[in-house]
């Protein structure tokens, strides 16, 4: 479990992965060791990971889809499995509702997404229906799930 400081070192972090050991410790208030410590306990029990986080757009992919998948009960995890071997698909969840996987994908064109869709996600065996929602503009990207909750100054 996390306590506050473990909290605000995350909410720092998310700010900007790069922060050094000394300027998380001026800004929390603790000693430059203990921020080491805690990152590395963070990092250890799987609550954070550091990562590098790139934009899609601006590496080309400007062809973004939420693609809502209706799959056949008994072959969830073996579909879920080969769409998780695409590159080009960030996310696969397998959801509650009236679709039970829904994916991520981005890709260079609409034609790719198309070809995509076409070409690819039809041969997977387990998938009944396929209902894609193309991602006309983004207006928010956010990766951070805790928040500083102190008003701006």
């Amino acid at each position: 479990m996390i306590d506050k400081i473990d909290r605000r070192l995350i909410i720092e972090l998310q700010k900007d992965g790069r922060y050094s050991c000394v300027t998380l410790a001026k800004k929390l208030g603790i000693g430059t060791s203990s921020v080491s410590r805690r990152i590395r306990r963070l990092q250890k029990e799987k609550i954070i990971r550091v990562i590098a986080v790139p934009n899609p757009e601006k590496l080309g992919l400007v062809a973004t889809a939420i693609v809502a998948m209706d799959i056949d009960i008994d072959k969830i995890d073996d579909v879920c499995s080969k769409l998780t071997a695409y590159e080009n698909i960030l996310n696969v969840a397998i959801a509650f509702g009236r679709y039970n996987v829904l994916i991520e994908a981005y890709h260079q064109s609409t034609e790719a997404l198309l070809n995509f869709l076409k070409n690819e996600l039809s041969q997977i065996d387990g998938i009944r229906n396929i209902e894609t929602f193309y991602i006309a503009e983004l207006k928010k990207r956010t990766y951070g799930l805790l928040h500083d909750r102190t008003p701006n100054k």
